[in-house]
């Protein structure tokens, strides 16, 4: 007959204790049917379990489910103990997907969005993983992808809205081109022009909107702020910093007014004189006709003097022969990120020889290059022709190489791209 010890209350082990001990200590309620016991060769298991231990014990499950398999004897106990408090456990299903999710809307933070696509797979992924173990994982992906999801839908909303309603600007400009030849006029529009900061435009906006297309819409206005970021395109604009999050004041150019853009960068201070469109669908404020000006009390620069300096503009690319511009991928992605409209006056459409690290390469129809840059997310993507899969065959992820290729700038904030390239050194 082996001996036993046990656990008191305090989970101290006590013992060693014989069988008819053990009997006289459950008489005096000192062994409970939950109190471990332990047997000199190491194995443990609970009073409960001894047949004839504790007749008035009832059996923690149904008696005519388990009356076929009745409780071990106390000579079975120190072969059976150990055994019998085994259960199998079950593998966690889902967990991968809550953890998919979280790092899939922590990355589309980062990203703004990245295209919408991320969040999106975040989304399903949480909401597939919110019967695991993981749930409090999931339920915090799914409500980061969400509002990222939210967030990116409501600017596709606002940015059609703005288009659409982009020929209402060119009618008020041909309007106000009209009254330009009156001096009486000119000099109304500028005493008419009223100074506000971009912050406090905004928070007027968002403290009541009715007061403030009253006091703002369809008027001439300076507004000083710090530049968030510089878009190109046929109407360039220039984005100011607000207490809002997610959206600023937004100040739009005319098609040739890309030369006064060029030295700006982000987090510089500006007065911008343009009219304002109010804001729509709880949007950013938008100014159209801008023009950069030092000060409150200075006008924009004359028509005539903004076509003089825009035709010279021009006329330099075709007096000058193209040549290759030799930058690093590091200092390509950092001109975009300072100011798109520079960077695209400066490097799109010309023929480029970068020098970079290896990311990542990408097969298929037309094979590409990923090189680093100090953008966590974003790169140089340098896209071969088809026919140069085998020039590419002895690349290695972490080389530094050379490779020249056209320009094509920097769209929705992602990669740079250079089409046509090739490798110019190994």
């Amino acid at each position: 007959m082996p001996n036993f010890f046990y656990f008191d209350q305090a989970n101290q082990k006590q013992g060693p204790v014989n069988e008819q001990q053990i009997k006289a200590l459950v008489v005096q309620g000192i062994i409970t049917p939950q109190t471990q016991l332990e047997t000199d060769t190491g194995k443990k298991g609970l009073a409960g379990q001894i047949k004839g231990l504790f007749p008035a014990a009832q059996p923690p499950f149904s008696q005519t489910e388990y009356a076929a398999t009745p409780p071990p004897t106390m000579s079975q106990f120190s072969t059976s103990v150990g055994q019998t408090a085994t259960c199998d456990r079950q593998p966690e299903q889902g967990g991968g997907k809550a953890v998919a999710s979280l790092v899939c809307g922590i990355v589309s933070v980062l990203t703004c969005g990245g295209f919408l696509i991320l969040p999106i797979v975040g989304l399903i992924l949480g909401i597939l993983g919110l019967k695991s173990k993981r749930s409090g994982m999931a339920t915090t992906g799914v409500c980061i992808n969400a509002v990222v999801v939210a967030i990116g839908l409501l600017a596709i909303i606002a940015h059609i809205a703005k288009q659409g309603n982009a020929d209402y600007p060119v009618a008020g400009q041909q309007q106000m081109g009209n009254e330009a030849g009156h001096p009486v006029a000119e000099q109304q529009q500028r005493e008419e022009a009223i100074s506000v900061s971009a912050t406090d435009l905004m928070q007027a906006y968002e403290d009541n909107q009715i007061a403030a297309d009253a006091m703002y819409k369809g008027k001439t206005l300076i507004v000083k702020g710090t530049i968030n970021k510089m878009v190109s395109g046929e109407q360039p604009s220039v984005l100011f910093d607000t207490n809002n999050l997610v959206w600023g004041v937004q100040c739009y150019f005319s098609s040739g007014s890309e030369s006064s853009l060029a030295s700006l960068r982000t987090g510089q201070t500006v007065f911008i004189k343009g009219k304002c469109n109010g804001r729509r669908y709880n949007a950013g404020v938008t100014l159209q006709d801008c023009s950069i000006v030092s000060a409150p009390s200075e006008t924009s620069p004359s028509p005539a003097n903004e076509n003089a300096e825009n035709e010279t503009n021009r006329s330099v690319p075709t007096e000058q022969p193209q040549a290759k511009i030799a930058v690093t991928s590091v200092n390509l992605m950092q001109a975009y990120e300072d100011n798109q409209i520079a960077a695209d006056a400066k490097y799109k459409g010309k023929t480029l020889v970068v020098r970079g690290t290896i990311n990542k390469m990408v097969s298929g129809s037309q094979p590409s290059v990923l090189l680093d840059t100090n953008n966590i997310a974003w790169g140089v993507q340098c896209v071969f022709p088809s026919e140069s899969a085998s020039s590419l065959a002895a690349l290695r992820t972490g080389q530094t190489v050379f490779i020249e290729g056209t320009c094509n700038g920097r769209r929705y904030n992602a990669s740079v791209v250079l089409q046509d390239c090739s490798i110019v050194r190994p």
